[in-house]
């Protein structure tokens, strides 16, 4: 069963309409402008102490990346905000990234976990009713570091991209990252 899709607000849903969707067999999408260097810094005091953990392995899964040199780094003092917060109540909408941007530079983000969801945030498996902290986590630092979401055409089973726009509850294959997306990151920051 289909479940919640990710939303983006308006600033990176205004980024999409400039995506450019890569030619042959690539589903990502970038979403225009990006980072002026290889190392992003997030603040997470926002986030309950029991979501610190959560926040560092979804980030890390995108550092992993290699021969990508990009690196996310949490830092209290930076302005890339990640919080929680109520977006829609239980609804179509877990998690947001507001991209800030001025012309191709990506200047800021600021991530929101919807608190109204029922919220697994362990390494073991979710139930059917819970919404994965680190698979959601990871698709959301994907738009923080400037992807949109693949295309939809590439998206169906458990081998499917982070960054598909969809999410089936209780399940953690979005932990790690797929071909495609270890495919945009390398693109983006090479």
């Amino acid at each position: 069963m289909k479940c919640p899709r990710f939303s983006v607000w308006s600033a990176v849903a205004l980024l999409s309409l400039l995506a450019v969707t890569v030619p042959t067999a690539e589903a990502w999408v970038g979403l225009g402008p990006k980072w002026p260097s290889n190392t992003v810094r997030y603040d997470k005091a926002a986030l309950p102490s029991n979501w610190g953990s959560v926040a560092d392995f979804s980030a890390q899964q995108w550092t992993n990346v290699t021969p990508s040199p990009f690196t996310f780094v949490s830092d209290g003092s930076s302005s890339n905000d990640l919080t929680r917060g109520n977006i829609d109540g239980r609804g179509r909408t877990l998690a947001t990234t507001t991209i800030y941007y001025s012309g191709s530079t990506i200047t800021r983000f600021v991530m929101k976990f919807d608190t109204s969801e029922n919220w697994y945030l362990g390494s073991g498996t979710p139930t059917s009713s819970q919404v994965d902290g680190q698979s959601v986590g990871t698709h959301e630092f994907g738009h923080a570091l400037g992807l949109g979401h693949a295309q939809s055409s590439y998206c169906s089973g458990s081998g499917s991209a982070t960054m598909c726009a969809f999410y089936t509850m209780g399940t953690t294959f979005m932990r790690s990252l797929e071909t495609d997306d270890r495919n945009g990151i390398n693109t983006l920051y090479p």
